[in-house]
């Protein structure tokens, strides 16, 4: 099957460093996200959550498990993703682009589905993702 792609964008009136802040520590993430549980089943180098870093995340009975690829401080958090989702080679990456006194947070993921069911895949998939950018946007925002 053909590799996918989803590219979605908030705005925040935080700046890059603030948006980088809940994006990075994920025992944030239960608290600004759809995600309900967060465990560091493996800290990174440097801790906690540097490169190598493995966090899972639950949300009802799907469970992620993320391992940290790249970590630029207030710019740029690179994950591969496995979960119960019928996809491989499921990468992540989150852009923080300084925007005026705010920042532009760009999500993409790509991935390769298992099914030949990949566009209701990505749909959903789409979806869950500008939520997460839509709910960091406004965590960072508020805070």
């Amino acid at each position: 099957m053909s590799p996918r792609t989803i590219d979605v964008a908030a705005t925040s009136t935080a700046p890059p460093d603030a948006v980088f802040a809940l994006l990075a520590d994920g025992s944030t993430w239960p608290d600004w996200s759809a995600m309900r549980s967060f465990v560091l089943e493996v800290e990174g180098d440097p801790p906690p959550e540097g490169p190598g870093a493995v966090r899972v995340f639950r949300n009802g009975p799907t469970t992620t498990r993320d391992h940290i690829t790249e970590v630029v401080a207030g710019r740029r958090l690179a994950y591969v993703s496995e979960s119960a989702l019928p996809v491989r080679d499921h990468r992540m990456v989150v852009e923080l682009v300084p925007d005026g006194d705010g920042t532009l947070i760009r999500w993409h993921a790509s991935f390769v589905p298992e099914l030949p069911i990949g566009f209701v895949l990505e749909r959903s998939m789409r979806r869950f993702l500008q939520r997460l950018a839509d709910d960091l946007a406004a965590a960072a925002s508020d805070r």
